[in-house]
């Protein structure tokens, strides 16, 4: 955790190198400029997992004791769409909506011990990996709080619609494993995501975001937002570097133009 928090206060710290200094507020647009336009978010993923203890019944006077503790690896993945700015909501600025990939993986560290009799009669220790990928359709309400003439922060909820399509499991030793769940193939989830953005120049806004999912929908059996490999629960993070393009309009080259 705080390898992310350094990341994040690195790209905060960006913004006082920014030369761009605007008369107004960032949003709404004028009108010089379009209402919408492309995205595109280069992303690093986590995922932070616990610790989980339970014993399986193998039969009579005999059973498996196990311990796993789930620790997540950094992936990578990358974000593209498209968003709509409001000209007069108090509700919303704008909303954006897009298609990413992204790739997680993590490791898992297994402890077992056969028992028969209440008595230990083998240990194993097993060393395990899992490798997700994913393709990711996503769409978000976004809230803007100005800060300064050039800087913001953004406030987004949003659901997204996840489908692995490249899961890869391995198990250094073999042991019981019934009690194991992995990742649905396909899942809903609500997610927030946080921001601070500004403007490098007229036309392009560059916004990191910390992106986290809140709750599962479907499976409705599954509120977890926690993916779930070798017994433990991974929460994932998303951490994105946001870039919007702002299009000038040219049916409005005569509105007031910012300086």
């Amino acid at each position: 955790m705080k390898h992310l928090l350094a990341v994040f206060a690195f790209l905060i710290c960006l913004s006082s190198f920014v030369q761009a200094q605007l008369a107004r507020d960032v949003f709404p647009f004028t009108r010089e400029y379009k209402n919408g336009g492309i995205y595109f978010s280069p992303q690093a993923t986590i995922s932070f997992g616990n610790k989980k203890e339970g014993v399986l019944n193998l039969g009579v006077d005999s059973s498996y004791r196990h311990e796993t503790t789930g620790r997540g690896k950094w992936g990578y993945g990358l974000e593209v769409g498209w968003y709509h700015t409001f000209k007069k909501s108090r509700l919303l600025d704008f909303v954006e909506g897009g298609v990413a990939f992204r790739f997680f993986q993590g490791a898992a560290e297994h402890k077992g011990n056969y028992v028969v009799n209440q008595q230990s009669i083998a240990t194993i220790t097993s060393d395990n990996t899992f490798k997700n990928r994913m393709g990711v359709a996503t769409l978000r309400a976004v809230k803007v709080k100005q800060l300064r003439s050039h800087s913001f922060l953004s406030f987004a909820v949003g659901v997204n619609y996840n489908y692995s399509f490249g899961q890869s499991l391995k198990r250094s030793e073999n042991y019981p494993n019934q009690h194991e769940t992995s990742l649905d193939k396909s899942n809903l989830q609500a997610h927030l995501q946080f921001g601070y953005g500004f403007r490098l120049n007229k036309q392009l806004l560059m916004i990191p975001t910390l992106e986290t999912p809140i709750v599962s929908v479907l499976p409705s059996s599954k509120f977890d937002p926690a993916f779930p490999f070798f017994g433990a629960n991974y929460h994932p993070l998303i951490i994105g570097l946001k870039f919007m393009l702002i299009r000038k309009d040219p049916v409005n080259c005569n509105a007031p133009v910012l300086r």
